[in-house]
Protein backbone atom coordinates (compact mmCIF):
# COMPACT_ATOMS: atom_id res chain seq x y z
CA UNK A 1 0.00 0.00 0.00
CA UNK A 2 2.88 2.38 0.71
CA UNK A 3 4.21 2.03 -2.84
CA UNK A 4 0.98 2.95 -4.62
CA UNK A 5 0.31 5.68 -2.05
CA UNK A 6 3.77 7.19 -2.71
CA UNK A 7 3.27 7.13 -6.48
CA UNK A 8 -0.11 8.82 -6.11
CA UNK A 9 1.17 11.39 -3.63
CA UNK A 10 3.69 12.68 -6.18
CA UNK A 11 1.21 12.28 -9.05
CA UNK A 12 3.24 9.66 -10.90
CA UNK A 13 1.05 7.13 -12.74
CA UNK A 14 2.60 3.74 -13.44
CA UNK A 15 -0.17 1.71 -15.02
CA UNK A 16 1.74 -1.56 -15.22
CA UNK A 17 2.61 -1.39 -11.52
CA UNK A 18 -0.94 -0.44 -10.54
CA UNK A 19 -2.45 -3.22 -12.69
CA UNK A 20 -0.14 -5.81 -11.14
CA UNK A 21 -0.69 -4.50 -7.62
CA UNK A 22 -4.47 -4.62 -8.08
CA UNK A 23 -4.35 -8.39 -8.58
CA UNK A 24 -2.19 -8.92 -5.50
CA UNK A 25 -4.27 -6.56 -3.37
CA UNK A 26 -7.54 -8.21 -4.37
CA UNK A 27 -6.21 -11.64 -3.46
CA UNK A 28 -4.99 -10.41 -0.05
CA UNK A 29 -7.69 -7.85 0.69
CA UNK A 30 -9.01 -9.56 3.85
CA UNK A 31 -5.54 -9.45 5.43
CA UNK A 32 -5.01 -5.70 4.94
CA UNK A 33 -5.36 -3.28 7.84
CA UNK A 34 -7.80 -0.35 7.43
CA UNK A 35 -5.02 2.20 6.80
CA UNK A 36 -3.72 0.12 3.88
CA UNK A 37 -7.21 -0.27 2.42
CA UNK A 38 -7.73 3.50 2.63
CA UNK A 39 -4.32 4.30 1.13
CA UNK A 40 -4.82 1.90 -1.77
CA UNK A 41 -8.32 3.12 -2.64
CA UNK A 42 -7.18 6.74 -2.36
CA UNK A 43 -4.11 6.14 -4.58
CA UNK A 44 -6.06 4.44 -7.37
CA UNK A 45 -8.64 7.24 -7.38
CA UNK A 46 -6.05 10.03 -7.17
CA UNK A 47 -4.27 8.74 -10.29
CA UNK A 48 -7.53 7.75 -11.98
CA UNK A 49 -6.10 4.29 -12.54
CA UNK A 50 -8.13 2.09 -14.90
CA UNK A 51 -7.50 -0.81 -12.50
CA UNK A 52 -9.78 0.84 -9.95
CA UNK A 53 -12.81 -0.61 -11.76
CA UNK A 54 -11.86 -4.11 -10.68
CA UNK A 55 -10.24 -3.08 -7.40
CA UNK A 56 -12.91 -0.87 -5.84
CA UNK A 57 -15.76 -3.41 -5.50
CA UNK A 58 -13.47 -5.89 -3.73
CA UNK A 59 -11.91 -3.28 -1.44
CA UNK A 60 -15.23 -1.65 -0.58
CA UNK A 61 -16.59 -5.04 0.42
CA UNK A 62 -13.77 -5.24 2.97
CA UNK A 63 -14.31 -1.68 4.22
CA UNK A 64 -18.06 -2.05 4.64
CA UNK A 65 -17.79 -5.38 6.46
CA UNK A 66 -15.19 -4.00 8.90
CA UNK A 67 -16.49 -0.45 9.29
CA UNK A 68 -16.07 -0.47 13.07
CA UNK A 69 -12.28 -0.80 12.67
CA UNK A 70 -11.86 2.31 10.52
CA UNK A 71 -10.79 5.67 11.87
CA UNK A 72 -12.71 8.73 10.67
CA UNK A 73 -9.82 9.96 8.50
CA UNK A 74 -9.47 6.58 6.79
CA UNK A 75 -13.16 6.49 5.96
CA UNK A 76 -13.11 10.09 4.73
CA UNK A 77 -10.30 9.18 2.32
CA UNK A 78 -12.21 6.12 1.07
CA UNK A 79 -15.43 8.05 0.47
CA UNK A 80 -13.54 10.86 -1.27
CA UNK A 81 -11.90 8.27 -3.55
CA UNK A 82 -15.18 6.51 -4.33
CA UNK A 83 -16.89 9.81 -5.14
CA UNK A 84 -13.95 10.92 -7.28
CA UNK A 85 -14.14 7.63 -9.18
CA UNK A 86 -17.85 8.25 -9.74
CA UNK A 87 -18.41 4.66 -8.75
CA UNK A 88 -21.95 3.55 -8.07
CA UNK A 89 -20.41 0.55 -6.30
CA UNK A 90 -19.90 2.67 -3.19
CA UNK A 91 -23.46 3.95 -2.71
CA UNK A 92 -24.26 1.44 0.04
CA UNK A 93 -21.00 2.28 1.80
CA UNK A 94 -22.02 5.95 1.99
CA UNK A 95 -25.28 4.94 3.66
CA UNK A 96 -23.49 2.63 6.09
CA UNK A 97 -20.97 5.34 6.95
CA UNK A 98 -23.74 7.85 7.59
CA UNK A 99 -25.26 5.47 10.14
CA UNK A 100 -22.00 4.36 11.74
CA UNK A 101 -20.23 7.73 12.07
CA UNK A 102 -23.29 9.90 12.79
CA UNK A 103 -22.58 10.21 16.52
CA UNK A 104 -18.86 10.83 16.20
CA UNK A 105 -18.42 13.64 13.68
CA UNK A 106 -16.47 15.55 16.32
CA UNK A 107 -13.69 12.96 15.89
CA UNK A 108 -13.13 13.96 12.26
CA UNK A 109 -10.32 16.37 11.47
CA UNK A 110 -11.23 19.49 9.51
CA UNK A 111 -9.69 17.81 6.46
CA UNK A 112 -11.83 14.73 7.10
CA UNK A 113 -14.99 16.82 7.35
CA UNK A 114 -14.14 18.69 4.15
CA UNK A 115 -13.43 15.43 2.28
CA UNK A 116 -16.65 13.89 3.60
CA UNK A 117 -18.70 16.91 2.54
CA UNK A 118 -17.14 16.91 -0.93
CA UNK A 119 -17.62 13.15 -1.23
CA UNK A 120 -21.31 13.20 -0.28
CA UNK A 121 -21.90 16.09 -2.69
CA UNK A 122 -20.00 14.41 -5.54
CA UNK A 123 -21.89 11.17 -4.94
CA UNK A 124 -25.12 13.21 -5.01
CA UNK A 125 -26.03 12.00 -1.53
CA UNK A 126 -26.14 15.48 -0.03
CA UNK A 127 -29.86 15.12 0.65
CA UNK A 128 -29.15 12.77 3.54
CA UNK A 129 -29.54 14.16 7.08
CA UNK A 130 -25.93 13.08 7.71
CA UNK A 131 -24.74 15.59 5.11
CA UNK A 132 -26.42 18.43 7.01
CA UNK A 133 -24.66 17.23 10.17
CA UNK A 134 -21.32 17.32 8.32
CA UNK A 135 -22.02 20.90 7.20
CA UNK A 136 -23.16 21.96 10.69
CA UNK A 137 -20.04 20.44 12.29
CA UNK A 138 -17.87 22.16 9.67
CA UNK A 139 -19.49 25.54 10.34
CA UNK A 140 -19.02 25.09 14.09
CA UNK A 141 -15.30 24.43 13.56
CA UNK A 142 -14.66 26.71 10.60
CA UNK A 143 -12.01 28.67 12.50
CA UNK A 144 -9.86 25.53 12.77
CA UNK A 145 -9.84 24.80 9.02
CA UNK A 146 -6.49 25.22 7.29
CA UNK A 147 -6.50 26.67 3.76
CA UNK A 148 -6.45 23.31 1.89
CA UNK A 149 -9.36 21.92 3.94
CA UNK A 150 -11.30 25.14 3.55
CA UNK A 151 -10.76 25.02 -0.23
CA UNK A 152 -11.97 21.41 -0.35
CA UNK A 153 -15.07 22.31 1.64
CA UNK A 154 -15.81 25.36 -0.52
CA UNK A 155 -15.22 23.41 -3.74
CA UNK A 156 -17.73 20.83 -2.60
CA UNK A 157 -20.30 23.40 -1.53
CA UNK A 158 -19.86 25.29 -4.83
CA UNK A 159 -20.62 22.07 -6.69
CA UNK A 160 -23.70 21.61 -4.51
CA UNK A 161 -24.93 25.15 -5.15
CA UNK A 162 -24.26 24.78 -8.87
CA UNK A 163 -26.38 21.62 -8.94
CA UNK A 164 -29.11 22.85 -6.61
CA UNK A 165 -29.17 26.05 -4.55
CA UNK A 166 -28.92 25.53 -0.79
CA UNK A 167 -31.96 26.23 1.32
CA UNK A 168 -31.71 28.98 3.97
CA UNK A 169 -31.31 26.31 6.68
CA UNK A 170 -28.01 25.18 5.07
Amino acid sequence: SNTVWAYATVGLPHHRLFDSMAQVVISRRWQLPPQSVANIIWAYAKLNSPARNQLFPAMLEVASSQLQHYKPQEMAAILWAVARGRGACGHDLFLEVSRHFQACLSEFSSQGLACMAEAFISAELDGLPFFKKIVDESIDRLGSFQAPSLCTLLRGLALRVQRQPLSPSH
